[in-house]
């Protein structure tokens, strides 16, 4: 099995750290991972280093032309990859796969919303015309995956297929992601505080 996964980076993120994530999970199973970027040198890619089965493709869509080196760029690794699967993580990048309806042998288009209950009146109008435009080319992807049962009811009544719809929970890596006494000491001790009261941390 050969998967190419679609980000525009792997910068620090939630969705960039589900894709280090999964191309790790697949590549321990034999499947063949690919993972294309717009935007290298992110740090969550030293996570990938000499990993066995995965392979980064580094897309320049810079300069004149950008957007169009970036579809054909993407579209040559597709046809060239002969993947069983394309995935893509966030509008733009599902967008783009669409390029893989224009090769042959094509592959199962799949794409990630991973955000709901957005308040788009914080956003540009880019944004939210990237968004619908989503909304109104999701028919033409074979699956969308939803990271939440929040999100996967969102997008069933905002007018995606509901038949191609599918919630896929997000994976926690809990070897890395687990409680450090020792830590925990240190920030209160830096902080200033003491033991007995509570400390939520967000990021």
């Amino acid at each position: 099995v050969k998967i190419l996964l679609h980000i525009r980076s792997l910068d620090i993120g939630g969705s960039e750290r589900q894709v280090v994530y999964l191309a790790k999970s697949m590549a321990q199973i034999g499947v063949e991972v690919h993972i294309a970027l717009t935007k290298s040198g992110g740090p969550l890619e030293a996570d990938l280093l000499d990993t066995v089965n995965v392979h980064i493709h580094r897309i320049n869509a810079a300069g004149l032309g950008g957007k169009l080196k970036y579809l054909l760029q993407l579209r040559s690794i597709i046809k060239f990859g002969q993947f069983d699967a394309v995935y893509g993580f966030l509008p733009v990048p599902n967008l783009a796969l669409l390029v893989a309806r224009t090769v042959q042998n094509r592959p199962i288009i799949a794409w990630g919303v991973r955000s709901s209950g957005l308040d788009l009146t914080q956003y540009n109008r880019r944004v939210k015309w990237t968004m619908k435009l989503e909304k109104w080319l999701s028919k033409l992807s074979n699956v969308v995956i939803t990271n939440s049962e929040a999100a996967l009811e969102e997008y069933q009544r905002s007018g995606y297929p509901i038949p191609k719809l599918q919630h896929v929970p997000n994976a926690i890596d809990v070897d890395r992601f687990k409680p450090d006494t020792d830590a925990g000491v240190a920030i209160r001790n830096e902080l200033k505080i003491s033991t007995d009261v509570p400390v939520i941390g967000l990021f």
